[in-house]
């Protein structure tokens, strides 16, 4: 009489077993295609960890109390020199949605930079606040959920349409040393000119179609500033001069969401900082 009771209880628990582990594989392959489970996770904010055989790298997601946040490290960074690449996304949209939709992992992949990357959550219409208004306590908050250490080297700040507001935020921290925004020149010109100006180090590549005039006026009355009327496919496209210019503009042929959603744009400009291993051009 005694198993007859269990029986029916335990094939209930076995049920739900499986029915929960297949719903997290489910998950799991819908967020990145090509990815295989590599593992328990790495802390308690952990939702998602694994190596992802497409793109040759490892992938969290992690939560944090102020959203969720995406890393991506590739597998043939070198540690001693590493830095740290931040993508925030413009209004309208999510840190989860960038990653899947834009295909972010395939396009740090091909950048070849030899960089941890961060894509955190930020603000999703006009008049709401940032949301990371400190970049350490984002960096701080996001390696320690995936229980890894961050990087020592320096960082790029990526921002696209309204990311900028996020970026201009962050450009303060010391490690800071290039700024890219596509499409996301609106305003406060005078303090990327006096972010510029503190540091020979110190660089800004603008690509921009929407925001092209703002951007064309703004870039002639910066010393030492280099124009390109289109974004190149390849890197020995640009000269040597263009590739050191503390400001890079190019005239974008690429549509404004196109800049992240494509492959066009964003491999091209990360392998241009300092963060790009050696190469004639990224990956194809």
């Amino acid at each position: 009489m005694l198993s007859v009771r269990i029986t029916p209880v335990l094939v209930l628990l076995a049920g739900l077993l499986c029915s929960a582990t297949g719903s997290a594989q489910r998950r799991l392959a819908a967020l990145e295609p090509g990815a295989s489970e590599r593992g328990p996770a790495a802390s308690a904010g952990v939702l998602v960890h694994h190596y992802d055989q497409l793109h040759e790298g490892e992938h969290w997601r992690v939560v944090t109390p102020r959203g969720p946040v995406h890393l991506f490290r590739p597998s043939d960074h070198d540690p001693t020199s590493a830095g740290i690449v931040v993508f925030m996304h413009g209004h309208g949209t999510t840190a989860d949605r960038s990653w899947t939709t834009a295909r972010l992992a395939s396009q740090f992949a091909a950048s070849r930079a030899n960089a941890l990357c961060v894509v955190p959550e930020g603000p999703q219409r006009a008049g709401e606040p940032v949301v990371w208004p400190r970049l350490d306590e984002l960096l701080v908050a996001a390696a320690g959920r995936a229980g890894i250490e961050l990087p020592a080297g320096p960082v790029v700040l990526v921002g696209h349409s309204s990311g900028f507001h996020s970026v201009t935020a962050w450009m303060s921290d010391p490690r800071v040393v290039e700024v890219i925004l596509l499409d996301g020149l609106y305003g406060r010109e005078e303090e990327l000119a006096a972010w510029l100006a503190t540091s020979r180090s110190h660089r800004l590549i603008l690509v921009a179609e929407r925001s092209r005039s703002v951007a064309e006026a703004w870039v002639r009355l910066v010393p030492g500033a280099r124009e390109l009327g289109y974004v190149p496919r390849y890197l020995d496209e640009l000269t040597l001069e263009e590739r050191a210019a503390p400001v890079l503009y190019l005239r974008s042929q690429v549509g404004h969401s196109e800049m992240v959603t494509g492959r066009a744009v964003l491999p091209l400009v990360l392998s241009l900082t300092r963060l790009a291993a050696s190469q004639d051009r990224p990956r194809p």
